[in-house]
């Protein structure tokens, strides 16, 4: 590949413009340090990737440049190259055929919160495994296929690739940035293309690096895509009263999930937010199963507690930086990360919200479909204004920075399916056709509680989630 992927955690270093300026390289280094999270699921953390295209050979489209630039994703690594796919990539004469495709690649992405959301307001009558069809592509290319297609063209790693000091007379870090990634994994995830200055090869202690983990890596991406798999077909069938298991059997699959996701080797050596995972789906089961009589709010609180522990991160890392040259600007930037996670955990808070009132679904996936209209916007003004002279590079070096710390850290096809299928449980219950089930039989209704009055406080689940837990005599 011409370009070589390095995700930072907690430094910003200089990046080259992909339109040979030197706007953001005078920007971002005086921004020196973001706090050091790793995004996930529950905590997305703005984490920069940079991209270092190589000059030599021919460039691609400026919509497909802006893609791969912005979001990372290159179509070379996912087609095979031939005529056809050549001037797909790199003609301008197939921009309109090359839409079309990137239309077609997005679509799922769209079409999954949209369907979700007409199937809660009821306004079709599918069955729960047709409405979240999108989310079974979106699944299986993700976790399934790009795993596999890694795991059989890359070249394997016999020993850490480093650059001589000839190959890398220009650093392109900066001395101020320090990153979190130890220089062994760094080194692991690179290829011969990286510009980062790492020690020399004499330098190194190779017998002090650790094996390599490329297979090991892919092998647990796919059992990760596996569990999400299982957990998308239990809770279709669940719901579809195909099975009558208990949530927290339903939810086993992705309880697993997040404990192969709790890997000390993955870019970062920990992963401190993980007890917020497994609590949240926990907590979840019991109270759809009827097994705790806690509000919704309480429910929710492993997932208040990760908005609790990045707001404090994000202001403790903006107290250290008060003192910087640049106050506006990180002042701008501490603003903008505050919003994405507010952004980000809204839809939990509008959940809570609807359990008690009645709005329409597409109300509470509103801010998501706000950030997925902002990439548009975002990849649409740079391709436009990379071929427009007359754009000010000073404005458009302003969208750039919004998008690196608003939209651009949301990794779309890990993060928006996976917290959709937290909610997902909790949205059927709010759903027409979860409250249209007829009345159970009397074996399955519920007994009053020792005082002789109905507990209170409670959402009555529909029939068809009493199957699995008749409270009646057996």
């Amino acid at each position: 590949m011409s370009s070589t992927l390095l995700r930072r955690q907690s430094s910003l270093v200089g990046v080259q413009s992909s339109r040979g300026g030197d706007g953001l390289t005078d920007v971002l280094p005086s921004l020196k340090r973001l706090p050091s999270l790793k995004p996930t699921t529950m905590v997305p953390v703005p984490s920069l990737v940079y991209w270092e295209d190589d000059n030599d050979g021919p460039h691609m489209t400026r919509l497909a440049h802006s893609i791969h630039t912005f979001f990372g994703i290159d179509f070379r690594a996912w087609m095979s190259m031939n005529d056809f796919t050549y001037a797909l990539l790199y003609e301008d004469k197939s921009f309109p055929l090359f839409a079309l495709f990137v239309l077609l690649v997005v679509s799922p992405f769209v079409l999954f919160p949209v369907f979700l959301c007409l199937k809660i307001d009821g306004t079709v009558t599918w069955t729960w495994s047709a409405a979240l069809a999108p989310l079974w592509i979106i699944t299986v290319f993700n976790y399934l296929y790009i795993p596999c297609l890694h795991y059989a063209f890359r070249e394997p790693m016999t020993e850490p690739v480093v650059r001589t000091e000839a190959a890398s007379p220009e650093p392109s870090t900066t001395p101020e940035a320090v990153d979190d990634v130890e220089p062994e994994l760094v080194s692991a995830f690179q290829s011969a293309e990286t510009s980062v200055d790492l020690p020399r090869p004499e330098d190194v202690d190779r017998e002090a690096l650790p094996p390599p983990t490329r297979s090991t890596f892919a092998g647990r991406r796919i059992l990760m895509g596996i569990c999400i798999l299982l957990t998308q077909l239990f809770v279709s069938l669940r719901l579809d009263s195909t099975i009558g298991w208990s949530w927290l059997v339903v939810l086993i699959p992705l309880l697993a999930f997040f404990v192969l996701d709790w890997d000390h080797t993955y870019y970062v050596p920990w992963n401190k937010d993980g007890i917020f995972h497994i609590a949240q789906i926990v907590f979840l089961g019991l109270k759809l199963d009827g097994n705790v009589s806690w509000a919704w709010s309480i429910i929710f609180l492993p997932t208040w507690l990760s908005v609790a522990v990045i707001l404090a991160t994000m202001v403790h890392a903006a107290w250290r930086r008060q003192s910087s040259e640049s106050h506006v600007i990180v002042s701008f930037v501490n603003f903008l990360q505050v919003v994405s996670v507010l952004i980000y955990f809204s839809p939990f808070v509008l959940t809570v919200v609807r359990l008690d009132t009645s709005f329409s679904a597409f109300i509470i996936f509103l801010p998501w479909f706000a950030v997925m209209v902002a990439w548009c916007a975002v990849v649409l003004v740079d391709a436009f204004a990379a071929t427009n002279a007359s754009t000010s590079e000073d404005i458009l070096n302003h969208v750039e920075i919004t998008s690196w710390y608003l939209v651009l850290p949301w990794d779309v096809s890990n993060i928006l399916p996976l917290l959709l299928m937290t909610l997902w449980p909790i949205l059927a219950f709010i759903a027409p056709s979860a409250r249209e089930e007829p009345e159970p039989p009397e074996s399955a209704v519920a007994p009053a509680t020792p005082e002789g009055t109905p507990q209170a406080g409670r959402l009555r689940p529909p029939a068809h989630f009493l199957v699995a837990h008749p409270f009646g005599p057996n």
